[in-house]
């Protein structure tokens, strides 16, 4: 038997302090005048077994229960009282021998509960006191009026007691309980499994599009490693072409060595000939005068192809000499260059490291000289040195000027130079091109034709890349658009399916369907169309009767319900058009207008004429209207009405409705959503057509830019042997008096612009001869405030600051004419002798 010990109160209605109670084994009675607080024990009791009510406690709200401090003593923060239990056989289910309960409640209504000074739930201390059959709204507790409730309630209330003392009742609540725990489980197992449903669709869009990357990242690695592969066979085919050019020229070589062994040898043979001449000619003294001449002619013939052929090995040999010697003097030249541009390089870090070490001494300087007049009591001056210090800036101002203008004039001496040059040229080109107009005008022609072909291709190729470009960038934005809208019908189709999963009907109509049966029209929600905003009303509307299957006649009907009895397949609903008979709509009804009111149901819905008498049955006499409020106003009762949000209002009167989640009217086919994806479908079918002509397009377009790369490259060979057999470089052919006329007219404009920045310097220089005359002044005028001793230190520092600032200005000019020489003359100079080397390969290929 379970005993309580003790009972602890503090801070709970009248107990102030710590209040303890201690209970025998026996009989316990709790004494006192009225208003000591007796029934504040019972009630602090019942408090910490866990009674919930407030007014079961005899107060209004929780935060009542803590002691309240009366008039003139101090509130408590927070009421408690604790229990002790006795634990005979261990009868609690714990192995401790007893059994400490605490209750707390706090000024903001919020409850404590601690097990053996452990905090727990109210539920967990309410299973535990049920063990010992401890119950704080039970009967073992008997409060003020619960003998005289016993004796006045029923038979039937008093069994509910007696059954509630024996405990019955508790498996009884249980049982209530594990039923609606069981209904939610169901209600989320359906929502588990339409949010299945619909995470499949997505899956599958998913698989497709992983696919998709997958296929895109394969052809990707496959792209690198056939470029790799590309790279790898062009760079071996151009290393055996080199070979093979180095081999070519061996064998040149090596043919040329063969070739001067056969000149000796012809020269021996030729010795030999004219004896064999002399001797001839004797004979020919001796024989006659025809045949003296033929023989002479023969020998003359001869005499010329001998000299042409001795002639042109000379020649060639002279121009693969000097080829080699320029070649020789301009890859030394060019390694000269390279080792000036790299020192020049050096020499610009150096400058501006310089620079910004004397920048620094100039400022470490400054410092000095502010200190040292503060010192010396030298601020009457600042004045004089104020000025001197704007000289010094003005005098920086125009050395930097002059800076300037003297880099302007070496760039214009530079420039004059080099037109100088060409024009010095340009005399000799011109009187080449005349020479050779007059010994090879037709080739000079063809070369002007060829010219002017290489320039229109040219010009078409650069036409072609653009219109690439441009179609290469509507090809981009096509399959941008039809990317996006394939997402969105891929978006409208899920839908769609979700409302085909949401009209099937069960293993019974889906089994008819799968059949395919002659004279089975389909389910009731497939051949009606609703707009969206009906959609739901229309649902709850037409109810079970949506899932109905449509049939031609009753024979088809029969047939169809023997095949589900047969195959033990479930039950159906059928609908044959020969046997429908719907209710008549009634005149009062249709004439129902007015504000709220959208008309009747079968209005509302699209369908196909010869299932009309289907959607009479289905929908009756029901109108739609906005909400409960319009359908009151019409009258409850009168006719059948559904609203915008699907509560339904019967003619008995009844009315069903309330929240519904998900609120889509999936019953049936929307007509928006159908009409939305064929549009999309078009759409898409526009958008692939429109990929497809201006891929086609950038195909020609490639293919076209393919010839023209091509025709360019043959004219530039041709337009290059030309020149060659010409001995004409490429700017020869284009020069002309004009261009002459335009050098000097550059020229004249060049020392125009030279005697401009000739006289900006002279005036500069004034300028700054004034300046120094101005600051050597006032010196003067500060040195006359000044004794010898601070004189001297003062000159000293500003002597150097002088030094460090024309260092400075002297290093910004070498460090400005350093970039200059790199920039015009070193780095254009380089690029001139790369390319004429290149020009000398290809005139050894061609001489070998």
């Amino acid at each position: 038997m379970v005993l309580i010990t003790k009972m602890q109160m503090k801070g709970f209605k009248s107990f102030a302090n710590r209040t303890e109670i201690v209970f025998g084994d026996n009989f316990n009675c709790v004494l006192g005048p009225n208003g000591s607080g007796k029934s504040n024990v019972l009630d602090s009791l019942c408090f910490v077994l866990g009674k919930s009510s407030a007014k079961g406690l005899r107060a209004e709200k929780s935060a009542n229960l803590i002691y309240n401090g009366g008039k003139s003593k101090k509130p408590a923060k927070e009421g408690e009282v604790s229990i002790w239990f006795s634990n005979p056989n261990d009868v609690f289910g714990t192995s401790t021998p007893e059994i400490k309960i605490t209750r707390l409640i706090r000024q903001s209504g919020q409850g404590v509960y601690k097990i053996n000074d452990k905090t727990m739930t109210r539920q967990q201390v309410l299973e535990l006191l049920s063990r010992a059959r401890v119950n704080p709204d039970g009967y073992n507790i008997i409060l003020q009026g619960d003998i005289v409730n016993l004796v006045e309630m029923s038979t039937i209330e008093r069994r509910k007691i007696v059954e509630e003392i024996a405990g019955i009742s508790i498996y009884e609540d249980k049982k209530e309980k594990a039923l609606r725990e069981l209904t939610r489980v169901e209600e989320r197992l359906n929502e588990a499994d339409i949010i299945l449903a619909e995470r499949q669709t997505y899956l599958k869009e998913l698989k497709s599009e992983r696919d998709q990357a997958q296929k895109f990242k394969d052809l990707d690695e496959k792209i690198k490693r056939n470029k790799a592969t590309i790279l790898t066979k062009d760079k071996k085919e151009k290393q055996e072409a080199l070979d093979k050019q180095e081999t070519s020229i061996k064998g040149a070589k090596e043919k040329i060595e063969k070739q001067q062994k056969e000149i000796s040898k012809l020269r021996k043979l030729i010795e030999e000939k004219r004896a064999e001449i002399e001797k001839i000619n004797k004979e020919v003294e001796e024989k006659g005068e025809k045949e003296q001449v033929a023989l002479h002619k023969e020998v003359e013939s001869l005499k010329v192809d001998l000299a042409l052929n001795k002639q042109r090995t000379q020649t060639i040999d002279g121009e693969l000499d000097k080829v080699a010697a320029r070649k020789e003097e301009l890859t030394k030249s060019h390694g000269e260059l390279s080792a000036k541009m790299k020192r020049l390089e050096q020499n610009k870090k150096d400058y501006a490291k310089q620079i910004s070490t004397k920048e620094k001494e100039i400022t470490i300087i400054e410092t000095k000289i502010v200190a040292f007049k503060k010192k010396n009591n030298l601020e009457d001056e600042a004045g004089i040195t104020t000025r001197i210090d704007e000289i010094d800036k003005e005098a920086d101002a125009v050395a930097e000027g002059l800076g300037e203008l003297r880099e302007k004039q070496q760039g214009l001496l530079r420039e004059k130079d080099k037109y100088e040059m060409q024009l010095q040229n340009i005399d000799e080109k011109i009187a080449k091109v005349l020479g050779l107009e007059k010994e090879h005008k037709g080739q000079l022609d063809d070369l002007k034709k060829k010219k002017e072909n290489f320039k229109l291709a040219t010009v078409e190729l650069s036409k072609a890349l653009n219109e690439d470009s441009s179609l290469a960038a509507q090809i981009a934005n096509a399959r941008g658009k039809l990317l996006s809208r394939q997402e969105e019908q891929a978006k409208l189709q899920g839908q769609q399916a979700r409302v085909r999963e949401n009209i099937a009907g069960g293993t019974a109509i889906n089994s008819i369907l799968d059949m395919k049966k002659a004279g089975v029209h389909g389910l009731v929600s497939e051949l009606g169309h609703v707009k969206k905003e009906y959609a739901t009303a229309l649902e709850i509307a037409a109810g079970g009767r949506v899932k109905s299957l449509v049939v031609e006649t009753d024979r088809e009907a029969a047939d169809c319900i023997s095949y589900l009895k047969k195959h033990r397949l479930g039950v159906a609903t059928f609908l044959p058009l020969n046997k429908l008979r719907p209710p008549v709509i009634e005149a009062s009804v249709r004439a129902l207008k007015g504000q709220g009111i959208h008309g009747l149901a079968i209005d509302l819905l699209t369908y196909d004429k010869q299932y009309e008498k289907v959607f009479h049955y289905v929908f009756g006499n029901t109108i739609v209207v906005d909400d409960v409020t319009t359908a009151r106003r019409i009258g409850i009762g009168k006719v059948r009405m559904v609203t915008l949000s699907g509560d339904l209002i019967e003619t008995s009167g009844a009315m069903q409705g309330g929240h519904r989640q998900n609120a889509r009217g999936l019953g049936f086919q929307e007509k928006e959503l159908s009409s939305n994806i064929e549009k999309l479908d078009k759409e898409i079918a526009d958008l692939q057509g429109v990929v497809a002509n201006v891929s086609q397009e950038k195909l020609d377009n490639e293919e076209a830019i393919t010839r023209l790369r091509e025709h360019k490259a043959t004219l530039e060979g041709e337009i290059i042997k030309l020149e060659k057999s010409l001995h004409l470089d490429s700017a020869d052919i284009g020069v002309s008096n004009d261009e002459k006329k335009k050098l000097k007219s550059e020229v004249a404009r060049l020392e125009k612009e030279y005697d401009v920045i000739t006289t900006k310097l002279s005036t500069q220089n004034r300028q700054l001869t004034t300046l120094k005359i101005e600051k050597q002044k006032l010196r003067e005028q500060v040195n006359a405030l000044r004794s010898p001793q601070m004189l001297a230190e003062i000159n000293s520092f500003e002597d150097k600051k002088q030094e460090l600032k024309d260092a400075i200005q002297k290093l910004t000019l070498e460090l400005r004419t350093s970039e200059a020489e790199l920039g015009n003359m070193l780095g254009p100079e380089g690029e001139n002798i790369q390319r004429i080397l290149k020009q000398h390969e290809k005139e050894v290929i061609d001489f070998t």
